[in-house]
């Protein structure tokens, strides 16, 4: 008899919620342009270290927009953050990639000076 044996084949997704990032000095940056996010770290990826170090590795955001009425819709991507800097506000963008079709977006601010 042989044992089922099961493949990991993507790396598992988990969501952060916003509660999470404010515990870590972060939050959603404003939006008005229709533009939607959420907060995704891959599993085994140390959270905190991901949030207080320059090294945004492992950090995604699912990419949706809404429509006129305020509905999301259906159609989203995921988008690779990257750490910045306005001025001296520090920000995390969508990282530039030419088949996604977007230039980058501000998705997260930080709330406080970690």
């Amino acid at each position: 008899m042989r044992a089922a044996v099961e493949i990991e084949r993507e790396p598992q997704l988990l969501e952060i919620s916003e509660e999470v990032l404010s515990r870590h000095g972060w939050q959603y940056y404003e939006r008005t342009d229709g533009h939607v996010f959420r907060i995704f770290i891959r599993q085994g990826v140390n959270l905190e270290r991901v949030l207080t170090n320059c090294n945004c590795s492992g950090i995604c955001a699912r990419h949706q927009m809404k429509d006129s009425r305020g509905k999301l819709l259906p159609d989203s991507h995921m988008d690779f953050l990257q750490r910045t800097k306005i001025q001296e506000a520090e920000i995390m963008v969508t990282a530039y990639h030419p088949s996604v079709g977007h230039p980058s977006l501000t998705v997260l601010e930080r709330t406080t000076g970690k």
